[in-house]
């Protein structure tokens, strides 16, 4: 299985043939996950370095600290980068990307968009501009942002990464052809992009087309066997397929990926309710200790109707 981390490669890409032979040996630490060793290496290089290379001194002690998930540092050390070499590019961007990490989605699409006027050609700050008009609900500007990214992204897992964020812009758009097309080339150019098999299949689900759905789901499954939400929805597939055994085997992987995922718990002690009654109180237990407010939608739901006087469901509802 390819690994899904195309923006994570451009994101740390350098022409290291500009640069001393020292930050090649760092990135190739930081790309190995010795991240102690970077930063120790780094530290006895600092007092070493010129003026003209210490930007780098900084840009790689932030390489660092985004890898160790401290992103406040990461922002720390870009920002220092900045400071010495304005005109670089790539700090802006992977400053940006530490924002964007953070929540922090203002400063994101600023210094994504400094990145840019730096340099116009900028594929992966395009793309990753488009991923936050899309979480915004902007788009109009997630689309333009794709569409330039494509213009530019030579990089077929890239591409592939773009392809899918513009379905998602054409399917919130209730563009359901394009939106498929997009997913389609999007699987053309990364056959393991799971992200795009997901939204592929949520799109034939509601469609009604379970076949095709349950197909892209298995896909899912096959490249990130711990996404959840994959097995819910190919259970929900084997539901209206009428086959209750992978259904439930389908609900119970979802539930044990995500143990406080109220809708399988749901699902499940409905399916129980019709003959194992032991199991169905044993997930509705699980259900209302993640959210008691189920209890009043039990209660006149008709899937448990025949249990109505049942001292068992009583107590449990009352939750003695």
């Amino acid at each position: 299985m390819k690994k899904y981390i195309y923006f994570i490669l451009l994101l740390f890409f350098l022409p290291f043939s500009l640069y001393p032979d020292s930050f090649i040996e760092i990135n190739n630490f930081i790309e190995d996950g010795k991240y102690d060793t970077a930063l120790n290496k780094l530290a006895v290089m600092e007092s070493n370095l010129s003026k003209k290379n210490k930007y780098l001194y900084y840009y790689y002690t932030g390489k660092v600290y985004f890898k160790l998930k401290d992103y406040p540092a990461s922002v720390e050390n870009f920002l220092l980068s900045i400071k010495l070499e304005p005109d670089w590019h790539y700090s802006y961007h992977n400053l940006g990307w530490a924002y964007q990490h953070l929540n922090d989605f203002q400063n994101a699409v600023i210094y994504y968009k400094k990145a840019i006027k730096l340099f116009k050609t900028f594929a992966i700050a395009y793309f990753h501009l488009g991923n936050i008009y899309l979480s915004r609900s902007e788009y109009r500007l997630a689309k333009e942002n794709y569409k330039t990214a494509l213009k530019y992204e030579k990089n077929k897992d890239t591409i592939s990464g773009i392809y899918n964020g513009l379905g998602k812009v054409y399917l919130e758009e209730d563009n359901i052809s394009t939106s498929i097309e997009c997913f389609n080339k999007s699987l053309n150019n990364d056959d393991s992009n799971w992200r795009a098999y997901m939204n592929r299949g949520l799109v034939y689900f509601k469609q009604d087309q379970f076949e095709d759905a349950l197909d892209d789901f298995n896909q899912v499954i096959k490249y990130n066997k711990n996404y959840y939400l994959a097995y819910f929805y190919a259970g929900n597939c084997y539901h209206y397929k009428k086959d209750n055994k992978e259904m439930e085997m389908s609900y119970k992987s979802s539930v044990q990926l995500k143990p406080d995922f109220t809708d399988a718990l749901y699902l499940l002690a409905a399916y129980y309710a019709m003959e194992k009654k032991g199991l169905m109180l044993e997930y509705l237990k699980k259900l209302f200790s993640v959210d008691e407010e189920y209890k009043s939608i039990i209660i006149n739901d008709k899937k448990f109707k025949k249990y109505k006087d049942d001292n068992d469901f009583i107590e449990l509802l009352k939750g003695e």
